[in-house]
């Protein structure tokens, strides 16, 4: 973050956002494993999550993680259901990944929005 551009999602003025415009309660999740998260998505709530961008050609091993946001809006045990707009039609723009597959492009950081 510069006084010239912002580099990516500042998640913190989302949050405060979500929650001023809209009503919508969400958080900044810090350190937190996938698996927590994919429970968290399980149990109602929506994350834009920080995943390496080639998470669009998964199961590939990634160079490293985050740079790059999807929404988790599924989860269940065999997986999380995500959504890439920049994902490859047909392949990984609404995909499953099973949570350890998940967890290695992922960056332990989030914003986790409430369930209504």
């Amino acid at each position: 973050l510069t006084p010239e551009r912002v580099h990516g999602l500042v998640y913190a003025p989302l949050v405060e956002l979500l929650r001023t415009r809209w009503g919508i309660g969400a958080r900044v999740a810090v350190d937190l494993p996938a698996a927590d998260l994919a429970r968290e998505v399980a149990a109602g709530a929506l994350a834009i999550a920080s995943v390496h961008p080639a998470v669009r050609r998964a199961p590939e091993p990634p160079p490293a993680r985050g740079g790059h946001l999807v929404t988790l809006w599924a989860a269940d045990d065999d997986g999380v259901r995500l959504t890439n707009p920049s994902g490859l039609p047909g392949h990984s723009q609404h995909a499953r990944l099973p949570v350890d597959v998940l967890a290695r492009y992922y960056a332990g950081r989030a914003v986790v929005v409430e369930p209504a």
